[in-house]
């Protein structure tokens, strides 16, 4: 498909829509189809990767910190055209 034929946005943020975020996107984004309606989804949140780099910070500091693990998947159901 030409880049012409694409949507400059194809999804709008949770916040945006007065709504707070869990957290920003931090993966690949995937779509699926189900019953005849198309998907995308993604990731967000914190997790092990975030605690692994607190622990070099802690190592640092001296200090011992928590990392949340607050993941959540994003689903948005796109509308047909």
């Amino acid at each position: 498909m030409p880049s012409s034929d694409l949507p400059s946005v194809w999804w709008t943020p949770r916040k945006a829509r007065g709504c707070a975020r869990p957290a920003d996107v931090i993966g690949v984004p995937t779509s699926f189809e189900v019953d005849g309606e198309q998907y995308k989804a993604v990731t967000a949140g914190w997790g092990l990767d975030a605690q692994g780099v607190q622990n070099g910070i802690d190592r640092i500091r001296g200090t011992k910190t928590v990392v949340p693990k607050a993941g959540t998947v994003l689903v948005f159901k796109l509308r047909k055209a």
